[in-house]
């Protein structure tokens, strides 16, 4: 009988330990994570490649929420620094594995890119359907792409890599960005997606800030800031709509700031945004006013955003004698001086 209850006793004992071996392989998984950086990667430089992996799919898997990616830093490391163990090919097929999770295949990416692999691998996951969008991202984002290859993924996505695309683009090769957005503002506009707007109105903002001869002010002036006001008027959506105010904001042109803080369909954060960033711009134009008609827009913004710096630069073209003074403008001096506040000065 003893004989038996100690067997009985056993197997008792063996189920639970199986039936709580997820538990305490989750509770070691957490565990190692709590570990210090230089700690956890020691231990994943002894683990072989195949069995790494396997563990960072499975972390990645068992925690997809995780707030702290930066504690899957060390188990990337270890990996990435093995790039010289992989072919493209096999790299591609390990990015394509079912099983392989976001995080795992920014690392394959970055190995792939490391071994100075050609773009081709990198360009047919952007075709493939079945890439992860973070992917994707992080493919155009990352990987060493020529101008025609931003094109390319420009004109064959909508999503956040034709985002990024322009914006790589518009830095990397401002002529052809513009070129690229002429080809779709000449197009069918009912057949631009909402984020293909978007890619359009970052990239003319952005190629307009790095070009201010004459001949691209008047280009400005005349094609892109009415082509960027009728994406806003006929935005199909508020993130269109709000994406082309912030875009035509960083034009800093009076006319154009005139319109975006007198337009009524506009709401007040976005020409709280504009005003923000025209806040040095807002500065040289009073110096350069006559009367306050010259600058009716500046005097406009002060009383969405009043700001003190501003204020401060009323002040002194009305003491240089640059600008008349009048009740109403030491009215407007004095209202800003007591609401206001100071100056986000945060664009260069």
């Amino acid at each position: 009988m003893k004989k038996s209850v100690k067997i009985i006793l056993a197997a008792v004992l063996l189920a639970a330990a199986c039936a709580a071996f997820p538990f305490v392989r989750s509770l070691s998984d957490e565990a190692l994570l709590r570990k210090p950086e230089d700690e956890v990667y020691a231990k994943m430089c002894r683990l072989d490649t195949d069995r790494l992996i396997r563990k960072i799919n499975r972390i990645e898997k068992k925690y997809p929420d995780m707030s702290d990616k930066a504690a899957l830093l060390p188990l990337y490391t270890a990996l990435t620094e093995r790039s010289s163990e992989f072919t493209a090919d096999q790299l591609i097929a390990q990015i394509r594995q079912e099983e392989t999770r976001p995080g795992i295949e920014e690392a394959f990416v970055n190995m792939y890119a490391a071994e100075g692999y050609d773009s081709a691998g990198m360009l047919a996951l952007l075709d493939d359907p079945e890439t992860a969008e973070e992917t994707k991202e992080y493919i155009t984002a990352h990987c060493n792409l020529t101008p025609d290859e931003l094109c390319g993924i420009f004109r064959g996505s909508d999503g956040r890599p034709a985002v990024i695309a322009i914006q790589r683009l518009a830095a990397e090769d401002s002529e052809a960005a513009m070129q690229l957005v002429d080809e779709f503002v000449s197009g069918a506009p009912e057949n631009i997606s909402d984020q293909k707007y978007i890619a359009i109105c970052l990239g003319i903002a952005q190629y307009y800030e790095e070009h201010t001869g004459p001949e691209d002010v008047a280009s400005m002036k005349d094609i892109y800031i009415p082509m960027m006001k009728t994406i806003f008027e006929n935005g199909k959506s508020d993130l269109v709509r709000d994406q082309a105010v912030y875009a035509l904001g960083r034009l800093c042109d009076y006319d154009l700031f005139a319109w975006l803080i007198g337009n009524g369909n506009i709401d007040q954060y976005c020409k709280i945004s504009v005003i923000e960033r025209n806040y040095r711009q807002m500065k040289t134009w009073i110096a350069a006013a006559k009367s306050e008609d010259d600058i009716r827009a500046v005097l406009d913004a002060m009383q969405i955003m009043p700001t003190l710096e501003i204020a401060d630069a009323l002040e002194e073209a009305i003491t240089q004698g640059s600008l008349p003074e009048s009740a109403d403008l030491r009215s407007l001096i004095e209202t800003v001086r007591a609401k206001g506040v100071h100056a986000v000065d945060k664009y260069d």
